[in-house]
């Protein structure tokens, strides 16, 4: 796991500062890391986390196309509906949900176009993203949850860590 921890201390993308043509579109596998805990949700403040360039890991994502489109365009300005990450946090800062015609019925949903913005605000001031291109990114992604145990990826995270919070997490996203 060494050689691609080191990919990712090199390879970040801070929102506030950064161009996201830094971003390669390319495939690969990407980490989101918070500045501070104390901003996070409350039920996430008393976790344990593993760091990435003294930072808590969060999530752990890939992307079978772009990292530029799937990580800025997806999580950091889209809507729930398209990012598992956005879900989760939306979810737990209690934002409005909402579901169109066709997503009722179905666990798909968004947030309400006020709290999207809202949230899109928050993710900027508060995360990072490190990124590493990979030609094959889902051959290892469940390697990179083992190494760094993030308490927001639900599937493929068999940790003993954070467990409840994760069950906790499966439920309250549900519509």
């Amino acid at each position: 796991m060494s050689e691609f921890s080191n990919d990712l201390s090199i390879n970040l993308f801070n929102p506030l500062f950064d161009n996201p043509k830094i971003i390669p579109h390319a495939t690969g596998v990407y980490c989101i890391t918070t500045n501070s805990i104390n901003q996070l949700p409350s039920p996430m403040q008393s976790l344990n986390y593993s760091y990435l360039n003294s930072r808590p890991v969060i999530y752990v994502g890939i992307s079978n196309r772009s990292l530029r489109t799937r990580d800025y365009r997806s999580h950091f300005n889209g809507n729930a509906r398209g990012s598992t990450l956005r879900k989760s946090l939306g979810s737990l800062f209690g934002l409005e949900r909402i579901q169109s015609n066709n997503d009722i019925g179905t666990s798909k949903y968004k947030f309400s176009k006020a709290d999207e913005l809202k949230l899109s605000d928050w993710m900027k001031e508060n995360i990072n993203l490190h990124f590493f291109v990979h030609p094959e990114p889902s051959l290892i992604e469940k390697e990179v949850i083992d190494y760094f145990k993030p308490p927001l990826n639900i599937k493929d995270n068999h940790n003993v860590e954070n467990i409840e919070f994760r069950s906790y997490l499966m439920n309250l996203r549900k519509f």
